[in-house]
């Protein structure tokens, strides 16, 4: 597993104008080993960028990211869960996972397993040969979250997984989110603009600026798991921290 640290991370873009697009401004968050840790701010403000830095798609301007207090983070493994499921339409479920194993260089007399212990954990087991078109969004995302974990990465990466989701099943794959996640505790950075999943899934919170984006603050969420919805102790974190975002 992995212990994060992200300091005084700078993150610049330029337009096709040349214009200069600031999007991190001295962010720094942490994340002990195993926790699940929540990025909540507004769209746009750069959550999503300092996933890409982190997995290597996009390089910092400057900045520190120490891994288990080791700076060679990126011999760190990455699972990468996207807004969209992000699925070949052409392979099977099994294929689909199979795919990223591949990519990984996971040896081949590993993969069935993989596939099976993983797509399990997600409830899917009964469609491994099925193709993607044919499941529902949030089945598909079930399979983008398997295909993450079956790399078995040292840290897990969420990109708004469910925001393209309709309510009630976002709220179904939320349960099975944690459900899953108890079984082995990746370390989890999750981003959102949802005040209120953020506050259900997360052992910590970081809320961001606008861009350029810093953390104004940090909430840590002290609810003993597994968690209720409705559990009026969670209600007061997130009418907090909604007083903190607008105020």
């Amino acid at each position: 597993m992995a212990s994060i640290q992200i300091k005084n991370l700078h993150k610049t873009f330029y337009q096709k104008s040349g214009t200069a697009l600031q999007v991190l401004d001295n962010l720094a968050i942490e994340a002990q080993d195993r926790e699940f840790v929540c990025l909540l701010g507004p769209s746009g403000c750069g959550k999503s960028t300092s996933l890409h830095i982190l997995a290597g798609l996009v390089e910092a301007d400057s900045g520190e990211i120490l891994i288990n207090g080791k700076p060679n983070y990126r011999d760190a493994s990455y699972g990468y869960v996207f807004q969209r499921p992000r699925l070949l339409n052409w392979k099977t479920v099994t294929d689909n996972i199979k795919f990223g194993l591949q990519s990984y260089g996971v040896p081949g007399e590993q993969h069935d397993a993989r596939v099976s212990r993983y797509l399990s954990m997600v409830g899917l087991g009964a469609f491994a040969g099925e193709y993607p078109l044919t499941l529902s969004g949030g089945m598909q995302q079930r399979v983008a979250i398997a295909r993450a974990l079956a790399i078995e990465p040292d840290i897990l990466l969420m990109d708004e997984p469910f925001s393209g989701l309709d309510e009630l099943t976002a709220r179904s794959m939320r349960i099975e989110l944690l459900k899953v996640w108890s079984e082995d505790r990746k370390t989890v950075l999750f981003v959102t603009h949802n005040a209120l999943e953020a506050v259900f899934l997360a052992d910590r919170i970081y809320l961001l600026t606008p861009r350029p984006t810093k953390v104004f603050k940090m909430v840590e969420v002290d609810v003993p798991r597994p968690r209720d919805l409705e559990d009026e102790r969670l209600m007061r974190i997130h009418r907090d921290i909604i007083k903190s975002l607008v105020g």
